[in-house]
């Protein structure tokens, strides 16, 4: 089972092995302005990894452990049995669809998920563009979840790592099989769907709100398909998108 400290391993060699796919299976030649993004989306982690760190040390997973030092899900479950760690994964990937919806859906919130949205030159490093608002309330949602059902800390810790895996393969800027693609949508998020979820068109920017598995999208009628295709990604702007660091930190208190 993956360690909590294995983590950060974990994250570096996922964002490596991207990289070196988007250099090899391009989804298409584009100016990626990689000095620039790249380092700035790394600033946004690196503010919300250190107010976390001053916040709460011990991470979700150290959370969890202190809420279920004796049971599980209210005793329902086996600590570290299979049903456990699965049914928590599920519970918070449920819930990270969710919480997906309602920062389209609600203004306050949409505000700071709309800096993720301004980037109009999709690649790994779009996982990291998160305002750190933004990162601060799904944290704390996050918290919430595990503290009401007593999830179990090696399925948070398993739930972790997935997340932030899959979000750099969805936003991969590589080109997957278009038959093969079709059939890997019914099962998880691959970076074609989720392209179409950084549309420019609302009806397709309010669409594919899953993250890891792709399901939820298909139960809850939000699943949008499109072909293979250049359309413009961002958002419905006469602005350029602003890249700097500074810009994406304001724009949610001046927009």
């Amino acid at each position: 089972m993956i360690l909590p400290h294995e983590r950060p391993l974990i994250f570096l060699i996922t964002i490596v092995s991207f990289a070196l796919l988007e250099f090899l299976i391009p989804y298409r030649n584009q100016e990626s302005q990689a000095k620039k993004r790249w380092s700035s989306h790394f600033f946004l982690i690196f503010i919300f990894v250190l107010f976390q760190r001053l916040l709460l040390p011990i991470g979700l997973a150290g959370l969890a452990m202190e809420f279920t030092k004796e049971t599980v899900f209210y005793g329902l479950l086996e600590k570290e049995s299979f049903a456990a760690i699965i049914l928590t994964f599920i519970i918070l990937d449920f819930f990270i669809y969710f919480q997906h919806r309602l920062f389209h859906k609600i203004n306050f919130l949409w505000r700071f998920h709309e800096v993720h949205h301004t980037d109009d030159l999709l690649d790994w490093s779009s996982a990291l563009r998160f305002h750190p608002v933004e990162m601060v309330i799904s944290f704390g949602l996050k918290v919430c979840i595990i503290f009401v059902f007593k999830l179990e800390p090696l399925g948070v810790v398993l739930f972790e790592v997935i997340l932030s895996s899959m979000a750099i393969f969805n936003h991969a800027k590589i080109r997957i099989p278009s038959k093969l693609d079709k059939v890997l949508e019914y099962f998880i998020v691959t970076p074609r769907m989720h392209r179409v979820h950084h549309s420019v068109l609302g009806k397709e920017m309010n669409s594919n709100y899953s993250n890891s598995i792709s399901v939820w999208d298909y139960i809850f009628r939000t699943f949008c398909y499109k072909k293979e295709e250049q359309f413009k990604l961002g958002v419905n702007s006469e602005s350029p998108a602003k890249h700097g660091l500074i810009d994406l930190i304001k724009k949610p208190f001046i927009s």
